[in-house]
């Protein structure tokens, strides 16, 4: 059974370990979303949504029974606690945790993939440039990349483990990871394609009880996630997941109006793929770089032992990111890890360049963290154009609340239109009149934009609604 390897090195070899990639991490996230902290508004609306709903919880209430939702619920358990701490800044100071998090998961995978030694480096080259793949923004897709990462990390260790318990464990782990994820926004779906490939290769092997494991194993911790989420619901669950029925139903004509408007699923694909290269220019190039053989000044792997899953990884991840053919900007922050292990390969150009400084000079044991920051140091303009932009929209509802909240009687109710609005809720302190909390999507046919375009109008739907 392949092991990854235990990561010693040359005596004299300048080395970073876990507890400064750790550290950098949090400071790199707190950095990034200190705005969040300091003037905690809704810098994307749909966030609002989710707080919407976390409130629900806390006030004895029910989603998707007391709220019209076509979003899957993870997100909302995820905020209630933050929530119930400290309100909107509770949230924004949990996210520098989850960043964090989300930074040395990606190095753990970087380690089953090459070998011990490349994990630190992996996770500050993904701390460093993290706010510039998010934009500091705290949406579905930033809640979901923990569990997303944490899952294929799981998996592989999982993969490469002899012994059987630990084998179990893992397993077990990277289902429930990637059923939380999965809960949180359907971008994670795809993993089942990676988990596939780790059960072929159990029985091309011929580990057929390694393979009934992996899968009873993973099915399990799956199961057990969606049992824990379906708990809050007790006695409404099959009502509640009747409702969540909505979500599909939604999610066709959200992404039927992109392939229509498009003319095919092909061309809608083309399209908007284009912007995760505008988006993520920086970080697509330090990839690229890592995708170009070094031959000779390649770095030596410590053991490669799946260097293979980074590929498939990255396939899985493209794949999770098209599902709604939208690619907007929060959409980013899913497709960083996946660079960051294409950049970090020991058989890369940029792999080879990381070693080659890591062993000549001290300063070269942080290069990862210096690109990932020139990342972020490049794209500062526009990232905090657009931050203030949606902050002063939310601004403008907090500072109306400010204005007429004590006019509007506490058992009343308000109800924002336009999705600029959607923190009016948090902001006054009010619930919506009925179900229907975002008129968008549901009073009104399902918005049309994507990053890069827009495909007609936005209609009243005929009906009830």
């Amino acid at each position: 059974m392949h092991r990854v390897d235990s990561g010693t090195e040359s005596e004299g070899r300048p080395r970073l370990g876990w507890a400064f990639a750790a550290l950098a991490a949090l400071s790199c996230h707190l950095l990034w979303q200190w705005h969040g902290i300091v003037d905690p508004v809704f810098q994307n609306k749909d966030v609002a949504g989710i707080v919407y709903n976390a409130r629900l919880f806390l006030e004895g209430d029910l989603p998707y029974i007391e709220s019209l939702e076509v979003k899957l619920p993870a997100a909302f358990l995820l905020f209630t606690p933050a929530l119930a701490l400290d309100g909107l800044r509770g949230v924004w100071i949990m996210s520098v945790f989850w960043g964090a998090a989300t930074s040395l998961m990606t190095g753990v995978l970087a380690a089953a993939c090459f070998g011990k030694r490349y994990g630190p480096p992996a996770a500050l080259l993904h701390a460093g440039g993290a706010g510039f793949a998010s934009f500091g923004d705290i949406n579905y897709s930033f809640w979901l990349t923990l569990p997303f990462v944490s899952a294929a990390a799981l998996a592989c260790l999982g993969w490469l483990e002899s012994r059987r318990r630990w084998h179990l464990v893992y397993w077990a782990g990277a289902g429930a990871c990637a059923s939380f994820a999965a809960m949180t926004k359907p971008a994670a779906v795809p993993l089942l394609g990676l988990f596939a490939v780790f059960f072929l290769l159990e029985l091309r092997r011929r580990s057929f009880r390694r393979a009934i494991t992996l899968v009873g194993a993973g099915v399990g911790g799956a199961f057990l996630v969606v049992v824990l989420a379906l708990a809050p619901f007790a006695g409404d669950a099959l009502n509640v997941i009747d409702l969540m029925r909505d979500s599909r139903t939604f999610g066709s004509e959200y992404i039927g109006q992109v392939i229509d408007g498009s003319g095919g699923l092909a061309r809608a694909w083309a399209i908007g793929a284009q912007c995760i290269h505008r988006h993520l220019r920086y970080a697509c190039i330090v990839a690229l770089l890592g995708c170009i053989p070094a031959w000779r000044f390649a770095a030596r792997a410590g053991s490669p032992s799946a260097p293979w899953v980074s590929w498939i990884f990255f396939v899985v991840t493209v794949v999770g990111v098209s599902i709604t053919l939208r690619f907007y900007k929060h959409d980013n922050v899913q497709m960083l890890p996946a660079l960051t292990l294409l950049a970090i390969r020991p058989g890369g150009l940029a792999g080879a360049l990381f070693e080659w400084l890591r062993q000549k000079l001290w300063v070269g044991a942080v290069t990862p963290l210096l690109v990932g920051a020139w990342q972020m140091g490049v794209a500062h303009g526009g990232i905090d154009m657009l931050q203030s932009h949606l902050q002063r929209t939310d601004r403008a509802v907090f500072d109306m609340c400010q204005r007429w909240g004590a006019r509007i009687p506490e058992a009343d109710s308000v109800l924002a239109w336009g999705w600029h609005g959607w923190g009016v809720y948090e902001h006054c302190g009010r619930r919506a009149p009925g179900r229907i909390y975002k008129p968008l999507g549901t009073v009104t046919t399902a918005n049309t934009n994507t990053c890069n375009q827009g495909f007609g109008r936005v209609y009243v739907r005929p009906g009830a609604a």
